[in-house]
């Protein structure tokens, strides 16, 4: 029996942080090293004595009362900040002593998240942040809490996963919540909604303002593939056309014909999964206000006072080639769906249909896809003129127009 009890003194002395004052086979000090606490909380301490008879009288003492107080081994939080803690027994002359350590922690009261929901694209693996990530910003209160770490879950996985800085990450169509908590063990949570739909878009709707027009991003999920969106599109306010990809979108761009509204509708395997409204305000209009109806040969006459001005002509397509190497020139838009690529980009000869041929020229993005004999109307901007021969071997000056939409007739 003494050996086990000799056994058991040592074990206790292994796991004791610190070594306790007085005879050698005495055992005085608390179970830890380190105690936290919240402010206006109660921590119940023990001491481990041994060897120094049943029940002895325990003195108590804290560094920092506007820290930490206590009484009989109950430490109440007062202030955050760390404190010194000493206990003290006496017995038979000999007095032992125990430290530790009590940090009085500021916990957190609240969190807010600055969005409720929030919807973000499905993974794709051509698809690069932002479009399927979310940061969320929180805010934690007070502002001086010990702890603000948050500890991050996803209620679906599948859809939505979120890592331990909270970076949310779309996976798949549907809806998931994701709730942080504190980590300080304070029992304070915030959570908001993560939608991941089934087709992405970067607006939900759009107005155009400018006669440049706007461009829209849309993606669906890696198991469909952008290619199973069928885009239709109501009204005849503005004209859609695809461009090139960027970050792994889908690009559209959208240019004003005149003011009005519209939808572009995406459907996902004959259901319409997405539908953006278009708004087109007259500052962005291409129609006859603010490009008005504009004759070649006038202009040809008067060329300062219509290079730079806005122009509509109306004419047929009689030649189209391409740029010449190297030449840049933005993409334009044609009512039929072609990809505005350099391969496409050109430019074209016309002459009005009137009784006397009016020659123009115009640069444009699907300048190849014309054909000659089209009838189109044109709206662009006179950046100059050029000299052209006709088909009588007339030498003559004709406009040519720039930053174009073409609309057939």
């Amino acid at each position: 029996m003494k050996r086990i009890t000799t056994l058991l003194a040592a074990l206790i002395i292994t796991c004791l942080p610190l070594m306790p004052a007085g005879a050698a086979d005495v055992v005085f000090g608390f179970e830890a090293p380190v105690y936290s606490v919240f402010i206006g909380k109660t921590l119940r301490l023990k001491v481990i004595a041994l060897g120094i008879g049943s029940k002895p009288a325990l003195r108590w003492k804290t560094s920092d009362e506007t820290v930490a107080t206590v009484k009989n081994g109950l430490v109440k939080g007062v202030s955050g900040g760390t404190a010194t803690l000493t206990c003290t027994a006496a017995r038979g002359g000999k007095t032992y002593t125990a430290t530790c350590e009590v940090t009085v922690k500021i916990p957190v009261k609240a969190m807010k998240t600055a969005v409720k929901s929030v919807e973000i694209a499905p993974g794709h693996p051509t698809l690069s942040p932002p479009a399927n990530r979310y940061i969320p910003t929180v805010s934690v209160e007070p502002e001086d809490a010990t702890n603000k770490d948050i500890v991050w879950t996803s209620s679906a996985w599948n859809v939505a996963f979120v890592d331990r800085y909270g970076t949310v990450t779309g996976k798949s169509p549907g809806t998931a919540t994701i709730t942080g908590k504190a980590a300080d063990g304070s029992g304070q949570t915030v959570s908001y909604k993560v939608t991941v739909p089934a087709c992405y878009v970067t607006d939900s709707s759009l107005t155009v303002t400018e006669e440049s027009g706007v461009t829209l991003g849309y993606c669906v999920g890696s198991d469909g593939g952008a290619g199973a969106v069928d885009i239709r599109v109501s009204g005849n306010s503005f004209t859609v056309t695809p461009l090139k990809d960027r970050d792994g979108l889908s690009m559209l761009r959208i240019m004003p014909l005149k003011a009005g509204s519209g939808n572009i509708s995406f459907v996902v395997n004959k259901k319409t999964v997405r539908a953006v409204k278009v708004t087109v305000r007259k500052s962005a209009a291409r129609d006859n206000s603010s490009y008005p109806k504009t004759d070649p040969g006038k202009a040809a006459a008067a060329p300062d006072s219509y290079t730079g001005k806005p122009a509509q002509i109306a004419g047929t397509v009689l030649t189209a080639q391409p740029l010449a190497s190297g030449a840049f020139i933005d993409p334009g838009v044609f009512d039929v769906f072609h990809y505005a690529t350099d391969a496409h980009a050109g430019q074209v000869t016309a002459c009005t249909d009137g009784k006397e041929r009016r020659y123009f020229m115009f640069e444009y993005a699907e300048a190849l896809l014309l054909k000659p004999g089209e009838k189109l109307t044109v709206f662009g901007t006179i950046d100059h003129f050029e000299a052209y021969t006709d088909e009588t071997g007339t030498a003559c000056e004709i406009p040519c127009l720039v930053n174009v939409t073409v609309r057939s007739r």
